[in-house]
């Protein structure tokens, strides 16, 4: 057989296609299940981990003022403007931020992964962002995060309760029930409703 134009070329290009599919597959899906059925990819944080995050430093992609953890509950929303589910999840991250983080004590900081500083600002502008948001092309703050629940892809939220322990991370794109869930139990009472 000839093996210029023979079938392990062919089988080689389409092993190489199967692969290519599965990573672009595997970096939108979510995580296991986790305890709470309205939150699938949702991964519940025991207390007894103790995971806590002590420092987050940056500047906020939009004013250039230092950013840094805030007091209070936070989700910390690792995104990119390049990434679709990303884009599907901002407005109802906007939009709770806007409705209840002064009424229920929580914060949501923004993570910008593997991005550029203007396509950065222009998908924030596109969405009418109010919190902050920091630039992270090179990582540097996701090193900041316990290495047990660190992102590994994007969308991904870690929240932390008001003592900045981490009570559960979601991995995948965020739905209403699900970041209501978690940052009631983040709160550790029922105030987003």
């Amino acid at each position: 057989m000839n093996m210029r134009g023979g079938w392990r070329p062919k089988l080689a290009r389409r092993f190489v296609l199967a692969a290519l599919v599965v990573i672009a597959v595997s970096s939108c899906a979510g995580a296991p299940a986790g305890t709470d059925p309205a939150s699938v990819g949702y991964v519940s944080i025991p207390g007894s981990q103790k995971l806590s995050i002590s420092q987050l430093d940056g500047l906020d992609l939009r004013t250039g003022e230092p950013v840094s953890l805030p007091e209070g509950a936070v989700a910390l929303n690792f995104w990119a403007s390049w990434c679709g589910p990303c884009r599907a999840e901002t407005p109802l991250l906007a939009d709770i931020q806007k409705r209840f983080a002064a009424k229920c004590g929580f914060q949501i900081v923004g993570i910008d992964q593997q991005d550029s500083a203007p396509n950065a600002r222009a998908f924030l502008r596109s969405f009418d962002v109010r919190y902050p948001n920091i630039g992270d092309p090179d990582g540097k703050v996701l090193l900041q995060v316990p290495s047990a629940v660190r992102p590994r892809f994007i969308p991904s939220t870690v929240f932390l309760a008001p003592d900045h322990t981490v009570t559960g991370v979601f991995f995948g794109e965020l739905r209403a029930a699900s970041v209501r869930t978690a940052l009631n139990t983040a709160l550790g009472r029922d105030c987003i409703t």
